[in-house]
C-alpha cells in the first residue's frame, strides 16, 4: 500500500482471497446500486476479488488538513478508555451537522457512555458542501451543544468523542 507519491505506507500478508457481489454490498451498505453515489461508484471501480489479511502499517498518510482531529485506531481506543466508557455509539455523515443530527446525538447520549463524531473527510458527492464548512459545523455544535464537561474526552480528541449525562444539554442559543 502506497500514498499518492508512491511512498510505502503498509504491507498486507494475504491470508484470504474471495469473490464478492458488488450489488449486494452496495444495497447492504448504501441502500442503493446507483453509480451516481460515490460509494457505489467506488465499488464498481474495484476488481472481481477481495483480499484479506494482516496489515503491517509503517506510517500513516501525511494529512495536513484538520490533522488535530485525525486519530489512529489506538488513539481512538485511548479516548474511549480514559473516561472509562463501556458503550460507544458512532455518528458518521457526509453532510454538515444540523439540528436533526444534534437531536439524534442527544438521544443516543442518553443510552451510551460516549459518542464518536466521525465526519467523512474523504471523497463525497461532487456537489457536496466542502470539508472546511462541514468541519466548522461540527465545531459549532461541539462549542454550543456538547461543551467540555465531566466525562468528555480530552481536548486533544476534538471532534472525536463527547459525553454528556442524560438531560444535561444546555439550552439552544436563542431559546
Amino acid at each position: 500500500m502506497a500514498d499518492a507519491a508512491g511512498e510505502l505506507l503498509a504491507v498486507m500478508t494475504v491470508e484470504d482471497i474471495f469473490p464478492y457481489d458488488r450489488d449486494a454490498e452496495a444495497r447492504a451498505i448504501f441502500q442503493t446500486t446507483e453509480v451516481a453515489h460515490p460509494g457505489v461508484a467506488y465499488l464498481e471501480s474495484r476488481g472481481e476479488w477481495l483480499i484479506g489479511g494482516t496489515l503491517e502499517v509503517f506510517r500513516w498518510p501525511n494529512r495536513t488538513d484538520f490533522h488535530w482531529y485525525r486519530l489512529d485506531p489506538a488513539g481512538t481506543r485511548r479516548i474511549f478508555r480514559e473516561p472509562g466508557w463501556q458503550t460507544i455509539a458512532g455518528f458518521w455523515t457526509r453532510n454538515p451537522v444540523h439540528r436533526a443530527h444534534e437531536y439524534i446525538q442527544e438521544t443516543v447520549l442518553e443510552i451510551v457512555d460516549g459518542l464518536l463524531l466521525h465526519p467523512i473527510a474523504g471523497q463525497t458527492k461532487s456537489d457536496d458542501i466542502s470539508l472546511t464548512v462541514r468541519m466548522r459545523c461540527y465545531e459549532v455544535v461541539l462549542e454550543n451543544y456538547h461543551p467540555p464537561g465531566p466525562g468528555t474526552a480530552g481536548a486533544e480528541s476534538g471532534l472525536d468523542a463527547v459525553r454528556r449525562p442524560a438531560g444535561s444539554y444546555p439550552p439552544r442559543p436563542g431559546t
